[in-house]
């Protein structure tokens, strides 16, 4: 099986004042119907230091069936996004260091 790897990426600025979380179209298929070889990686990125750090990696469909897409915290976004939140993720164990 090839894994396809979608990569998500938030700005250290917004890690702090929101924490580790990544947005999603509504309608993205990694939310909607997402296959067994989508992989997701998170990263976060520094911008001052130009350097981005791998958080970890998830599995899409994983993600879908344990219904772990959130409401966004941010109000304008929650009729077009949704959110991962990966404080949210940990008691699951799902969230990979390395593929």
């Amino acid at each position: 099986m090839q894994i396809e790897v979608h990569v998500k990426s938030q700005s250290l600025k917004s890690e702090k004042r929101y924490g580790q979380s990544y947005l999603f179209q509504r309608s993205d298929k990694l939310v909607s119907s997402p296959k067994v070889e989508d992989v997701m990686a998170f990263t976060t990125v520094d911008v001052k230091n130009e350097s981005v750090e791998v958080v970890g990696f998830v599995n899409s469909k994983i993600m879908a069936d344990l219904k772990l897409y959130g409401e966004c915290e941010v109000p304008r976004y929650r009729h077009t996004k949704v959110a991962v939140y990966l404080k949210e993720l940990e008691p699951y164990g799902i969230i990979m260091a390395e593929l």
